[in-house]
């Protein structure tokens, strides 16, 4: 698996899984998905998987909440 540092975001893969996600936010999986499933983070389903942006962890981590 892929070892996340939050120091370094901005060498965050293109592409992260739910796992990833919720080590860099420090949240359980579970809850990554439910913000999923809520509309709240934007992600695509690649078989029984979800894939989130780098962008969208990026833009949910800004100092705004992510809130234009």
């Amino acid at each position: 698996m892929w070892e996340v540092n939050v120091m370094e975001e901005n060498k965050l893969p293109d592409l992260m899984t739910v796992t990833e996600v919720a080590k860099v936010l420090r949240m359980t999986s579970q809850a990554i998905r439910d913000m999923i499933k809520r509309g709240e983070i934007s992600a695509v389903r690649v078989g029984r998987q979800y894939r989130i942006a780098r962008s969208e962890v990026e833009r949910i981590t800004t100092p705004t909440g992510g809130k234009p």
